[in-house]
């Protein structure tokens, strides 16, 4: 990838603060963080990241304790202080609306408004309106904090509903830059035509659907069609791995059905391109799930539902199916589809490729950046 460097384009400095949390725990958002500081890199931007890091797995992740008491103050005492000693002509800022998370970050932009900071919110989540919904104090933190910023960035048009009551101009102000996938292999390995396995990826925790998912692959089993199913993803909640594990092993489908445990690098790109879909059986508000754009990338089609900013991702009946939360049945009937007809599904995976260099490419991600933290250097 080859883009001008910041300097050339508007003569100014090209330092980036980013405030977020890489790896681990493995999961979108701090996928993302890596990413874009790789990106930044490479487009000539000096960036020093504000490690924002609560959990070390997924398991921690909403649970409260003092030691994240402390942590949050150490977060706001290292956003005071590199902000005002290394003077970054912007700072982006990974913004959450988990209650404490959100709670934290409130602090953090009221201190990068207090230090003149020129922000940049990214948003890889949905729930400002909830929060807002809440009551007037709620509502006061959500404008306080979205209107602080110069720039705000969510994933793709969906998510714009989301933030835009709170912002003067979200014209102006707003705008999407959809993720791209970390460590796509320069060749992908060929897909198998007679391939006929679903695969889920993702981590196993309530909500992400890996119960739902073993309840398809059971009922596609018991079809006896031969098809394949495998579940990958780090078990992150082991009372229910244990329970699928014994869902599994009680009709005997673990021959059929199997739990291929953490993925990461090629082992994850193996198992993607050895698919015949993704089902993403996920039922939580989403903002943009990075598994399904790797999948695409692949050319693999997704069966997915229709929640939070997924939407914007599939193209339904072209690129994959979207169903309707909670209707298993109908969500079933789209994987037997894409499993039992040969042509429909190798039109869908050339369509998804196609979807995926269009609109998801490290060039274009690279581009926006580069585009959105020029603009917001100029402002005062």
């Amino acid at each position: 990838m080859s883009t001008a460097q910041p300097e050339t384009v508007d003569g100014r400095h090209s330092r980036v603060m980013v405030i977020s949390q890489l790896p681990p725990p493995l999961h979108g958002s701090t996928l993302m963080t890596a990413r874009l500081l790789d990106i930044l890199a490479q487009s000539g931007w000096i960036t020093r990241l504000v490690d924002r890091r609560f959990s070390q797995d997924i398991g921690q992740v909403g649970e409260a304790s003092a030691r994240k008491i402390l942590l949050a103050i150490g977060l706001w005492w290292r956003t005071l202080w590199t902000t005002l000693t290394w003077k970054p002509r912007a700072v982006v800022f990974f913004a959450t609306t988990r209650t404490g998370s959100f709670l934290v970050d409130w602090v953090v932009s009221e201190i990068l408004r207090l230090c003149g900071a020129r922000t940049v919110l990214y948003i890889h989540t949905v729930g400002f309106r909830d929060l807002a919904a809440r009551g007037a104090l709620w509502n006061f933190f959500v404008r306080r904090m979205l209107g602080s910023a110069h720039r705000i960035v969510t994933l793709g048009p969906t998510l714009v509903a989301d933030v835009a009551p709170f912002v003067a101009q979200p014209e102006s102000t707003v705008v999407c830059i959809a993720n791209t996938p970390t460590g796509l292999p320069d060749a992908l390995a060929p897909r198998l035509p007679t391939s006929r396995n679903v695969l889920f990826l993702s981590n196993i925790i309530p909500g992400k659907g890996a119960d739902v998912f073993v309840s398809i692959a059971l009922a596609l089993f018991r079809d006896r069609d031969r098809a394949t199913f495998a579940l990958a993803g780090p078990a992150g909640d082991a009372a229910l791995a244990e329970n699928i594990d014994a869902r599994i092993g009680e009709v005997d489908a673990s021959h059929a059905i199997t739990r291929l445990g953490a993925v990461a690098g090629e082992t994850k790109w193996d198992a993607l391109t050895g698919a015949t879909c993704l089902a993403f059986t996920s039922e939580l508000i989403e903002a943009q799930p990075l598994t399904i754009i790797e999948a695409m990338a692949c050319g693999i089609p997704v069966v997915a539902f229709r929640v939070g900013g997924i939407p914007d991702l599939i193209e339904d009946g072209v690129t994959g199916f979207l169903v309707d939360a909670g209707d298993t049945a109908t969500f079933e009937a789209r994987v037997r589809t894409l499993l039992n007809d040969a042509v429909l599904r190798e039109r869908m995976a050339r369509a998804a490729r196609t979807r995926f260099e269009q609109n998801f490419s490290e060039l274009a991600f690279a581009g926006s950046w580069t585009a959105v933290l020029s603009e917001t250097g100029e402002m005062r």
